[in-house]
């Protein structure tokens, strides 16, 4: 019987161990979900490890598959120039969006001057815009030949380098396709490189908060209307600036007179016109790819938001942000996450863990709290102290000094009854 060759089996076994040590040592120096996780966090942070811990979100890598986050990461570093993060969320957002034209091939790549041109023959087409945010009828052929020559609907534009700007907004393409409610317009501007994600933390927020403001607008006016509300009629113009140094804003002056009738029925059909639209937009936004699961530099869900802002005006509901959010796959219990949030923002700390429903009892109004169980949130979740919505209620109104705010202290007292008659609890010790 031949003797196994003992040489051979050693170099064998030297090799073995020598190639798990090395594989061993790469998966040492791979950094883990975790350490990306926290030197992500920190302040001026390096928007590449953004970009790689989106990558383990987004392949599983270290940790579950989660396309939210990886999304919010994505973004994340995108906002600080990350040009392939920036590439990547555009992808997932054609990906997620049906009808888009095919983009079109520019002749000698982007070109500032035409990027100008562009956004100026836009603005000329616009009409009343404040009120309803019309436009005249663009000619789509001509959108079609600037981005052919080197415009490029993605390039935000100084509005001092515009003519005809009615705000101190910096804008793109895809902004005033929006303002002007042109979805046609809007579509050429997404196929050929623009993005509502670019700008999350702002462009979704801020069409919550838009419909909000434009919902409570609205029903100001009808019940106004219905209950026959005499409006008076205010003279001159809002002139100046609140910044040191410039002229001090002159305020209209109400005059003695009230609004007509016919002037009364053209308020109210542009408050509903402008509810209307800013509905349409909401539901485009999240048809083409906007990220309705990412948070806002607070840490802050969408859904949080659209609850938080009816605070606007405690005597009406904002429902409709809420509604259209649920619709395309929002969840009613989504928490807040500093995690998600890559400032930091530590004046927010207390409201990371928590859901919307904390939210409506932050603001102290009970018509936003009586909306918001319409829609069956988890009336019973504890945040991460272990504190739940009941508790939180109960703590606020402990807080309040009811000699100085004895109108405050009642309505924090309302809260708690609504809750309780809903089958809220305390946390169990």
């Amino acid at each position: 019987m031949k003797k196994p060759n003992t040489n051979l089996l050693k170099t064998f076994i030297i090799f073995s161990l020598l190639i798990f040590s090395v594989i061993a040592g790469f998966a040492n120096t791979a950094p883990s979900v975790q350490a990306l996780n926290e030197k992500a966090m920190k302040k001026n942070a390096n928007p590449e490890l953004m970009f790689q811990l989106a990558e383990c979100f987004e392949k599983g890598t270290g940790t579950p598959i989660d396309t939210a986050r990886a999304f919010a990461w994505y973004s994340n570093a995108a906002s600080f120039g990350h040009k392939a993060a920036a590439k990547k969320i555009h992808e997932i957002a054609l990906a997620n969006s049906k009808g888009l034209p095919p983009p079109i091939i520019q002749k000698n790549g982007t070109n500032k001057k035409r990027t100008i041109e562009m956004l100026n023959y836009i603005l000329s087409c616009s009409e009343n815009a404040v009120l309803q945010r019309r436009a005249k009828n663009i000619d789509l052929k001509k959108i079609n030949d600037f981005i052919k020559n080197g415009a490029d609907p993605a390039l935000v534009i100084k509005n001092s380098e515009l003519t005809g700007m009615r705000s101190n907004a910096n804008v793109n393409a895809l902004d005033l396709a929006m303002e002007q409610c042109n979805f046609k317009l809007a579509d050429i501007c997404i196929a050929n490189g623009a993005d509502f994600n670019l700008n999350w933390r702002n462009a979704l927020k801020g069409q919550i908060r838009n419909l909000n403001i434009s919902e409570i607008s609205y029903k100001q006016d009808l019940e106004d209307k219905n209950n026959g509300t005499k409006r008076p009629v205010y003279k001159g113009k809002m002139r100046g600036s609140s910044q040191p140094g410039k002229k001090p804003v002159t305020k209209m002056k109400k005059s003695n007179a009230t609004v007509s009738e016919k002037d009364r029925a053209k308020m109210l059909a542009d408050a509903k016109a402008k509810f209307e639209n800013d509905k349409k937009r909401l539901e485009y936004m999240l048809s083409r790819g906007c990220n309705l699961h990412a948070r806002d530099s607070t840490g802050f869900t969408m859904m949080w938001q659209a609850v938080f802002q009816s605070r606007v005006d405690a005597s009406f509901t904002c429902e409709a942000a809420i509604e259209i959010l649920l619709k395309h796959g929002a969840d009613i219990n989504q928490i807040n996450d500093k995690n998600d949030n890559c400032s930091g923002d530590p004046g927010w700390a207390t409201n990371h863990g928590q859901t919307p429903i904390f939210s409506a009892v932050s603001c102290g109004s009970a018509i936003a709290l009586r909306s918001i169980l319409k829609f069956n949130p988890d009336i019973n979740f504890a945040g991460p102290d272990g504190t739940t919505v009941l508790d939180y209620a109960e703590k606020n109104i402990n807080k309040m000094d009811k000699t100085k705010f004895p109108k405050d202290y009642e309505d924090r007292k309302i809260l708690v009854d609504i809750l309780k008659s809903a089958g809220a609890k305390n946390h169990k010790k």
